[in-house]
């Protein structure tokens, strides 16, 4: 089974599930996997290099707001 069908299925049983309980597990557990991938594609962009300035981020985040401000 390759990875889309292992994603099928595990969608088909989600939708099966009844109790919220059980639902609300899942998407805990689901965020915790969300995070640790993060953190680890954070430190696999540190390990190469792959990183800013803290002033360069603030910098550009700040034109992207002002570009976002004068899209609307």
């Amino acid at each position: 089974m390759n990875i889309e069908e292992k994603k099928i299925d595990l969608i088909s049983r989600f939708i099966k599930l009844k109790e919220e309980r059980a639902i609300n597990q899942l998407e805990l557990a689901i965020t915790r996997l969300e995070m640790e991938e993060r953190a680890e594609d954070s430190i696999r962009a540190i390990d190469s290099g792959n990183v800013i300035s803290l002033n360069k981020f603030k910098a550009e985040a700040e034109e992207w707001m002002i570009q976002r401000r004068n899209t609307k």
